[in-house]
Order: C-alpha cells, then sequence, then structure tokens
C-alpha cells in the first residue's frame, strides 16, 4: 500500500530477469469489490500470482493488465475475475460436496469414505488458521508452513493431509471454476519435510520376537477369544452373527454390513455350505471388470447366514445388516461392528485382524501356497488382474480351492476358539463377560443404572 498526496494505491514489487519491477494495482478501496478501486482480498490475489510469474522468468504484465481493466481483451461472461466470492471453509465443503453429496448420492464421484477422510485431512489444526480467509489470498507458502507445522506435531499425517491438499487445490484452479474461487496459483511441487529418521531394530530398542514374526497379525488366540464371545450371547443377536460371519469369510467390515440376502445362494451339491457373490461394489480399489467374488462360507459362518436370512425374511428388508433408520432402505453403517470389537475383553485387534491371520497363518499352518491367500482376500479369483485372458475370457474362480483353503481355516478358527475357552474361565461365565462388555461399552454410570431394580 502505497501512501502518496493524491490517494492510496496498491502495488506490487518483485524481482524479475536480475532486477526490481514493481506494477501499480489500483486505488484503494475499502470492502469486497472491486468498485472505483481494488479491494484487500483481490490485491492480495493479484499480487500472489505477479509473484508466482516472477519466480518461473514468466512477465506479469498481460495479467496485470487483464485484471486491472487496462487491457482490451474480452471478458467471459460470468463472476468477474477479480472478485473474490470463496472464504476457505465454504470452499473446502463444496470441494467435499464434489466428492460425495449426502443429498445427492447418485451423483457422487467418491464414496462417503472418500468425503470422510479429506474431511479430516483438510481439517487439521493447523489449516483452520485459513477460516474466514478469501482461498484466493491463500499463498502457496502459507499452505507449505501450515502443512511443515502439520508434519512436525504427525508426520504421516502432514504427508496425507499435503497430498489431500494437492487434489483440493487442483479442484480450485479448473477452469471451470477458478473464475469464482480466484485461485490461479498451483501447489502441485509442494513437498512435505524430510521425515525424521528412525532406525528399526536400532539398539536398546524393546524387541518382541513373536511379535516380529506374525507382523500386523493378532495372536492365533486373541482370534479364537473373539470367536468364543460372539458365540456367548452376550452381544446383540445380529452384532454376534455378524462378527461370526466377519471371522468365517474373511471379508472387509464393508462387505459384511453391506451383505444383501440375494447374493448368497446354496446349491444341491453342498447342502451345508454357502456361496456369497460379493459384488465389484465391495472392491477396495477400482479394478477393471465386472465380476463378483465368489467367497465359499463354510461351518459357523454357514449357520450365521442362515440366521440372518431368517431375520431378512422377516424384516422384508434384503439386507443382513438393514439400518435402523426409519423408511430407508439400505445396510447400517460399516463401523458397527468396530465399536463391539473394541469392548470385547483382551480383545486388541481391529475387524481387519481376521483378515491379517489368514494371509499370515494360512502358509504357515494351512498349507496354502505363498500370497495364495489372495484368492479369498483381493477379489482376482485367482486370476491375475493385468492378465488379459483372466480379466476377458476366464470364467473360473478357483472355488475348488477356495473350498479346501476355507475348511482350513474354519478348523483353525475352531481349535483356537477352544484354547481360549480352556485358558480363560471367564468366557463361560456369560454373566459375567456380559457385564464387562456393557461397561466397557457405555461407561459405570450406565452399568449402575442397569442394575438397579
Amino acid at each position: 500500500m502505497r501512501v502518496r498526496p493524491r490517494g492510496v494505491r496498491w502495488s506490487v514489487r518483485v524481482r524479475l530477469h536480475g532486477r526490481q519491477r514493481r506494477w501499480d494495482l489500483g486505488p484503494v478501496v475499502e470492502g469486497d469489490d472491486n468498485v472505483n478501486g481494488v479491494c484487500l482480498a483481490s490485491a492480495r490475489a493479484w499480487a500472489t500470482t505477479v509473484r508466482e510469474y516472477a519466480r518461473k522468468d514468466q512477465n506479469p504484465e498481460p495479467y496485470i493488465e487483464r485484471v486491472t481493466g487496462r487491457s482490451e481483451a474480452p471478458v467471459a461472461a460470468g463472476p468477474r475475475p477479480d472478485r473474490v466470492t470463496l472464504l476457505w471453509q465454504d470452499a473446502v465443503q463444496q470441494y467435499l460436496d464434489s466428492l460425495y453429496d449426502p443429498v445427492k448420492p447418485d451423483e457422487a464421484t467418491n464414496r462417503p469414505a472418500t468425503r470422510k477422510d479429506y474431511k479430516s485431512k483438510l481439517g487439521v489444526p493447523e489449516l483452520l488458521v485459513f477460516k474466514g480467509r478469501a482461498i484466493s489470498t491463500i499463498t502457496r507458502e502459507e499452505i507449505a508452513e501450515a502443512n511443515a507445522k502439520t508434519c512436525k506435531r504427525a508426520y504421516d499425517m502432514g504427508c496425507g493431509s499435503l497430498r489431500t491438499l494437492k487434489a483440493f487445490w487442483t479442484w480450485l484452479r479448473d477452469p471451470v471454476r477458478s473464475r469464482t474461487t480466484g485461485v490461479t496459483v498451483s501447489i502441485a511441487d509442494l513437498r512435505a519435510p524430510a521425515a525424521p529418521r528412525k532406525d528399526a531394530g536400532a539398539p536398546g530398542l524393546v524387541f518382541d520376537a513373536a511379535a516380529e514374526a506374525r507382523g500386523k497379525a493378532p495372536p492365533e488366540i486373541m482370534l479364537g477369544r473373539v470367536l468364543a464371545i460372539a458365540r456367548a450371547g452376550v452381544l446383540p443377536e445380529r452384532i454376534s452373527l455378524g462378527v461370526q460371519l466377519l471371522l468365517s469369510s474373511v471379508q472387509r467390515r464393508r462387505q459384511v454390513v453391506g451383505a444383501s440376502g440375494r447374493r448368497i445362494v446354496t446349491y444341491d451339491e453342498t447342502p451345508d455350505e454357502r456361496a456369497w457373490f460379493v459384488p465389484p461394489y465391495f472392491r477396495k480399489t477400482r479394478k477393471g471388470g465386472s465380476r463378483s467374488h465368489l467367497v465359499p462360507v463354510l461351518g459357523f459362518g454357514a449357520t450365521a447366514i442362515d440366521a440372518l436370512a431368517k431375520r431378512v425374511h422377516e424384516d422384508g428388508r434384503e439386507w443382513l445388516f438393514p439400518t435402523r433408520e426409519a423408511n430407508s432402505d439400505k445396510p447400517a453403517d460399516e463401523g458397527i461392528l468396530n465399536k463391539w470389537f473394541g469392548a470385547m475383553p483382551g480383545v486388541e485387534c481391529s475387524t481387519h485382524g481376521g483378515r491379517y491371520a489368514f494371509s499370515t497363518y494360512g502358509p504357515r499352518d494351512l498349507g496354502f501356497a505363498r500370497s495364495e491367500a489372495k484368492i479369498i482376500l483381493d477379489h482376482i479369483e485367482g486370476i491375475e488382474p493385468d492378465d488379459v485372458t483372466g480379466r476377458f475370457y476366464s470364467a473360473d474362480p478357483a472355488v475348488g480351492r477356495k473350498r479346501q483353503m476355507m475348511e482350513k481355516w474354519i478348523a483353525w478358527l475352531e481349535h483356537w476358539c477352544a484354547e481360549a475357552i480352556r485358558k480363560d474361565g471367564i468366557l463361560t461365565d456369560s454373566e459375567a463377560l456380559a457385564k464387562v462388555i456393557f461397561k466397557s461399552r457405555y461407561g459405570d454410570e450406565r452399568l449402575t443404572q442397569k442394575a438397579l431394580p
């Protein structure tokens, strides 16, 4: 801001081609509109763009002439490019709605979980300083500084936040909306600070041989414990059946909670087994193809499916786990099982624990070939997805081998369930077990209220 006898004007000074240069941007005015002058937000946005031009050794004069109205070049119809119309929080909300809008789910380009993840990464404390700021006035330097602070506090979170910020900024700069957002600067070249050095296995660190051997897989007896608790009659019936289906099928929680009774088939040749055709919709990644993933469900898993199917018939909706929302025909929230896993005493694994165990203990204890667990876990039906024959011509789902693997898996779980019960008497004491779970789930005060006559 330059104050002179004839008035106050905005100007920007940069170094271009080794020389200091200054350009006048126009008279200063109050408010948010460039009426008879230039507002603060617009001046900042223009100056940021001019600096970006100079950083790339490009002449910013054509840009300055255009935004200040000195150029005779025609201006496209629509919102004025020199008017700031979007604040940080509004821009974030519009971006999240572009990914998945709960009001218009049919127009979504991403899943609800993606929106939830991006919302958390754009909501880290270090980015909240931009709340109330016009999005076009935020410089790439400010973004880099904010992200550096996030990385210093939690490095992995900072890296994830930066990836989301880049996607967000690209969306803002898209020609379809850049006139509305006023964003013209790219942050694609920003990099997270160097990661703190952490050498695995450095001298002095605690070493656990058993944990090292099993990796992310929970101890065998822990999965047996989960199965024992699910069978003890201390969980809500649908939750109990869901946990058993989750363990027996080793599918993700999203597949299990979103399962449709119409996709579970019983064949005359195998009356004690159930064939579950998981639709491509539930694939974690968008792999090519439109075929369902066939999972044979045996033993206690088949029994759980039958019990759930009975409830489906009574409910009138197709879902094994329908939502409680009135007048809504959709599955329950995918996180419904997580809360109960967290309440089980002595259980320190997530709903993903069975999948880690299947791929870890399968080759060690059950005779699986290396990486063979993928035909159950990864929807590839025994054929590499980048193989032309496998993707377009072969219809073999490797069901024979799948049945053999699942038979061994069910027997393995039964063995460790018996071991867990043998080692901990509380697993056979339904009353004590129910009390512990209720307290963990709802707290001491609710437990006391429940005990009152």
